[in-house]
């Protein structure tokens, strides 16, 4: 009842945001660009700027990777009276700390900021009265990191999204559709760095390694929507039910190397992908399905073949 009570709260702390930057004249030239509205909102940081600071205050084991406050943020929430009056906003989050932020209850927290509808006054409360504090002390900071990061998004796209749109989509053997996504830049998002939802994108305007990846990343993540992101995960479950197999990661492991190809195809083949930096690619548990999807890849032309190839390379070895 709570999270219901605060995701209807949330509903109407909504503000304008500019419009999405026209298409280049082009476009047709450059498919996708049009597809993004990419935005930066006081009440999106805020909302996971109070998540994180109530995690950090409450402690315990979540079950998930704690994003550590910034150390000029954690210094500010020391100060006696920002504490106390953030202490309501983060009694608020206490009862969702154990959620996900990208499914469920906390995903409908945060895409009510940008739904009009009712507001719960009960709720609205601690954010209206911690609103001009975050405003003050956080905000400007919090608006810079976004903005920058939005810059940099934006320069980067102008410069190879199309093309990189392009060769994920030949990749994963699928076309992007003309849905459209909405992503949102904040200094705190989740341990990972970004997540999607709904065609709704959230991304870390300060995680490193989402920083060095920026664009491959954000083309990653889009790719989780509609339509690309619905043909990925039933190749996955055909291939691995023919193999006779079971690992929930792999969809994502097809969408990382897509992706990851797509990037040395565009940027060169000197670019270290996300899951090269990040050591993923050579990690025990996914070492051995990447190493399939490379060997086989150019051997198929749909991601269904790719998938059932990969999985009974990974059973045959598994047999052996």
């Amino acid at each position: 009842m709570r999270l219901t009570v605060l995701a209807a709260a949330l509903t109407g702390l909504t503000v304008a945001t500019p419009a999405a930057a026209a298409p280049p004249d082009n476009v047709e030239q450059q498919p996708g660009l049009d597809l993004f509205d990419i935005r930066t909102s006081e009440w999106v940081s805020l909302h996971f700027f109070a998540f994180h600071a109530a995690r950090a205050m409450e402690g315990g084991d979540y079950g998930y990777t704690a994003v550590p406050l910034r150390p000029e943020d954690a210094a500010l929430l020391e100060n006696p009276t920002i504490a106390a009056e953030f202490a309501p906003l983060a009694e608020a989050y206490a009862p969702l700390l154990k959620g996900r932020l990208f499914r469920g209850g906390l995903f409908s927290v945060v895409k009510a900021l940008t739904d009009p509808d009712a507001i719960d006054p009960e709720i609205r409360a601690p954010f209206d009265a911690f609103m001009p504090t975050y405003r003050r002390y956080f905000w400007a900071r919090h608006r810079a990191f976004a903005e920058l990061a939005k810059a940099d998004l934006e320069a980067k796209l102008a410069a190879h999204g199309p093309a990189l749109l392009a060769a994920t989509a030949a990749e994963l053997d699928a076309t992007w559709g003309d849905s459209g996504y909405v992503a949102y830049l904040s200094p705190y998002v989740n341990w990972a760095g970004a997540f999607s939802n709904d065609n709704m994108l959230f991304f870390s305007a300060t995680d490193e390694n989402y920083s060095r990846h920026r664009l491959e990343m954000f083309v990653h993540e889009t790719a989780h929507g509609s339509p690309i992101g619905d043909t990925i995960d039933p190749a996955a479950e055909a291939a691995l039910a023919a193999a006779g197999l079971e690992n929930d990661r792999f969809w994502h492991y097809l969408l990382f190397y897509a992706t990851g190809r797509a990037a040395k195809r565009v940027l060169g083949d000197d670019y270290a992908t996300y899951i090269e930096t990040t050591g993923l690619r050579t990690h025990r548990g996914s070492k051995p399905w990447y190493d399939a999807l490379e060997a086989v890849w150019d051997e198929h032309d749909t991601l269904e073949e790719r998938a059932i190839a990969a999985a009974a390379m990974v059973a045959a070895q598994q047999d052996q």
